[in-house]
C-alpha cells in the first residue's frame, strides 16, 4: 500500500508543471442541494494563438464577460515578443458558434469590460514605442452593442508621460501591472502599480544587482463617461505592489494586490528551492504579502491592510519557497473572498513540498479577515484533492462559489489517478465533483471578475481555459460551460 502510494506521489508530481471561517452558518436544511455537474467545452481559435503560458497572463485580468446573448473573450498571439496582438473573439450562446472581432496591440493582456446597454469595453496597455515597460493606459469601446465586431473608438485614458527618473510621478507615469473594472453605473477604473522606484537587474545568477528603493505606490484612474480623473491611492508601500485587481460594489471600491519584489541577495544565491526545483537565482523575485486596499465610494479615505504576510519569523528563501499567488477576489453581499495558491507547509506529501489552494473571508469596511481555509481538507490531512486550478463565481442563486481542478487523492491511491472538476459552495461547504480525463496544463479565467462578481442569472456558467505550458495535449484556447 505504501509503496503504491509512493508511487503515485511520483506521477502526480510528473505532470505538475515547474483556519477557521467567519461565514453566516445557516441550517445545513435552508442550503440549496448541490446537483450532479456537467461540464461541456468549445473551441474558441482553429489555430493554436494564444500564448502558451497561459499562467503568465495575470490572475487581475478581466478576460472573459457576458452578455444575455453573447460570450466575448480574447487569444494572443504565440510570438513571446510583446507588443501582442490581441484577437477578440465572440460566441453566439444560443447557435454556439465563434466569430472574430478586432485586433488590437497591447503590451499585456487587455481588460474586457460590458457596460449596462451591453457595450464592450476595452482597456490595454500600449506602449509608446519600442519599451513594452513604457506606456500608457487606452481605452477602446466598440460603436455597437453587444458585439466586439466593427467600428470602435480609441482614446488615452488621461495623460501619460514616458518614464524619466527625475520627472516622472505617481500622477503622470504608469506600469504594466493594472487591471479595470465598471460599476453600475457604467463608470470605469483603472487601478495600477505607479512606482518609479525601480529595481537594477545585473546578469543572472551574478553579483551586481540593486534593489528597488521604494517606497512604492498605486494609482487609479475613473471615467465617468466624459473625462479621466487621477486619484494616487497610496504612495508609502514598502515593496511593489503588483498585479492589483479592482472591483467595485454599489459601496465600495476594492483592490487586491501581491508583492511581486526583486530581491538582489537572491539574485546571488545558486542554491536550489525546495518548491521550484531551480536556483534562487535564476528568478529572483519574491511574493510574501497580500494587500487589501479599499474605500467606500463616497469617501477619498482609503484603508490598506495585510490579509497575508508570510516574512513573520521566516527568512527570505523560506518566503520564496512557498511560491504566493494571489489568484482570485470576489465580492457577494457585502462579503470579499480572496483565493489564494501557496506551498502547503503542514500537509506535505511524504515530505514533498506541495502547492494548494485557499480562500478566506472578510466584510466590506473591514479589515479583519478570517483564517485561510482549504478547499477541501485539512492542513493535517495527507489526503483529499490535490487542486491545480481553482476560481470563485457567484451563482445565479446568488451564493458564492468555488470551480476546481484537481486529483482525487484518496482513490487515486487505489486505482488509476482519478482528475476531477469540482464545485463548492462556500456557505454551505457542500461540494459535487466530476471525473474527468483532461490534462492539468491549463490555467482557469472566469467571468466574475468585474462589477464585484455580481452573477448574470446565466443558467451556465463560464471559464476560459488557457494553456500554461506545451505540456498539454491541448493547445488552442477553448471556452468550458458548467451547468451546475
Amino acid at each position: 500500500m505504501i509503496l503504491k502510494y509512493i508511487l503515485f506521489l511520483f506521477l502526480l508530481i510528473s505532470c505538475v508543471s515547474p483556519g477557521g471561517s467567519d461565514y453566516i452558518k445557516l441550517p445545513e436544511d435552508q442550503y440549496p442541494d448541490l446537483k450532479p455537474i456537467d461540464i461541456s467545452f468549445s473551441k474558441i481559435s482553429n489555430d493554436t494563438v494564444l500564448l502558451s503560458n497561459g499562467l503568465w497572463w495575470g490572475e487581475n485580468k478581466s478576460k472573459l464577460v457576458t452578455t444575455d446573448t453573447k460570450v466575448i473573450t480574447y487569444t494572443i498571439n504565440d510570438n513571446l515578443s510583446a507588443p501582442y496582438n490581441i484577437q477578440l473573439f465572440e460566441q453566439d450562446k444560443l447557435s454556439g458558434l465563434w466569430a472574430s472581432g478586432i485586433s488590437i496591440i497591447c503590451s499585456r493582456p487587455p481588460d474586457l469590460l460590458v457596460d449596462s446597454s451591453k457595450t464592450v469595453h476595452i482597456i490595454c496597455f500600449e506602449p509608446f514605442a519600442s519599451n513594452i515597460y513604457d506606456g500608457k493606459y487606452v481605452h477602446y469601446k466598440m460603436l455597437n452593442q453587444n458585439t466586439v465586431s466593427g467600428l470602435y473608438s480609441k482614446s488615452d485614458a488621461g495623460s501619460f508621460s514616458a518614464y524619466d527618473v527625475q520627472l516622472s510621478n505617481p500622477s503622470n507615469y504608469a506600469s504594466i501591472y493594472g487591471s479595470a473594472a465598471i460599476d453600475s453605473d457604467d463608470n470605469i477604473y483603472i487601478v495600477y502599480n505607479s512606482s518609479t522606484s525601480k529595481f537594477n537587474y545585473g546578469s543572472v545568477c551574478s553579483s551586481g544587482s540593486s534593489d528597488a528603493t521604494g517606497p512604492h505606490s498605486i494609482t487609479m484612474r475613473v471615467y465617468d463617461g466624459s473625462t479621466w480623473t487621477t486619484e494616487v491611492i497610496e504612495t508609502d508601500f514598502a515593496s511593489e505592489v503588483s498585479y492589483p485587481k479592482v472591483v467595485v460594489t454599489d459601496g465600495y471600491i476594492h483592490i487586491a494586490s501581491i508583492e511581486n519584489e526583486f530581491k538582489s541577495l537572491l539574485s546571488e544565491n545558486s542554491e536550489l528551492s525546495l518548491t521550484t526545483g531551480q536556483t534562487y537565482c535564476s528568478h529572483p523575485f519574491v511574493s510574501g504579502i497580500v494587500h487589501h486596499i479599499y474605500r467606500a465610494k463616497e469617501s477619498y479615505e482609503w484603508n490598506k491592510s495585510e490579509v497575508v504576510n508570510l516574512y513573520v519569523s521566516r527568512t527570505l528563501e523560506e518566503v520564496y519557497d512557498l511560491q504566493l499567488i494571489l489568484k482570485d477576489i470576489v465580492v457577494n453581499e457585502q462579503k470579499i473572498y480572496l483565493l489564494l495558491e501557496k506551498t502547503d507547509e503542514k500537509r506535505p506529501l511524504l515530505g514533498l513540498f506541495k502547492k494548494s489552494f485557499y480562500y478566506l473571508s472578510s466584510t466590506e469596511g473591514s479589515s479583519s479577515w478570517s483564517q485561510m481555509e482549504h478547499i477541501q481538507g485539512s492542513d493535517l490531512s495527507s489526503y483529499g484533492y490535490h487542486i491545480f486550478s481553482a476560481k470563485f463565481f457567484i451563482g445565479k442563486d446568488n451564493y458564492p462559489y468555488i470551480f476546481f481542478y484537481g486529483v482525487d487523492i484518496d482513490r487515486s491511491i487505489s486505482s488509476d489517478i482519478k482528475k476531477i472538476f469540482g464545485v463548492k459552495n462556500i456557505a454551505s461547504q457542500k461540494y459535487v465533483v466530476l471525473d474527468t480525463q483532461e490534462d492539468n496544463f491549463f490555467e482557469l479565467y472566469t467571468t466574475t471578475n468585474q462589477s464585484g462578481g455580481q452573477n448574470s442569472n446565466d443558467d451556465f456558467q463560464y471559464f476560459l481555459v488557457a494553456p500554461k505550458n506545451n505540456l498539454g495535449t491541448i493547445l488552442f484556447p477553448r471556452l468550458l460551460q458548467l451547468e451546475y
